[in-house]
């Protein structure tokens, strides 16, 4: 593939292609396997598993146990099962048992990595002249 991309899929094309050399230009480089970018976006993909990774992302550090998420976001207890192991298997949340509560939060460098290698990868100019070496 040479030349600029013209279509929808550009910025995955690069992060596709750059994922055999993850040396940018800028000399950053960010260790993260397609196939964990992908699992993230699917995970993001749902209305839902959006809704509860949001509702996370405000209650911070400590979390959240998986009951009162589902009272919050009136998500039913299998469906709300469901949508978190979705969110683990991602990698974007993680969960420790408090008593007979599990507490479920946000796994704040996955999220970081994931922006990173997006923002350094889909940047204008990575975009309109994609670099693959090898």
């Amino acid at each position: 593939m040479g030349g600029e991309y013209s279509n929808s899929i550009e910025c995955y094309m690069s992060l596709r292609l750059l994922h055999f050399n993850p040396k940018h230009k800028s000399g950053v480089i960010i260790v993260m396997k397609t196939s964990n970018i992908v699992k993230s976006f699917i995970a993001l993909g749902h209305d839902s598993r959006l809704a509860i990774y949001n509702l996370l992302m405000e209650k911070g550090e400590k979390g959240m146990p998986a009951g009162e998420i589902g009272k919050i976001l009136n998500i039913p207890g299998a469906t709300l099962s469901f949508h978190l192991s979705s969110l683990a298997d991602a990698k974007l949340i993680a969960s420790n048992r408090q008593g007979r509560a599990v507490y479920y939060y946000v796994r704040y460098k996955r999220i970081k990595k994931l922006v990173k290698y997006l923002s350094t990868y889909c940047d204008n100019d990575s975009v309109d002249n994609p670099k693959v070496e090898g």
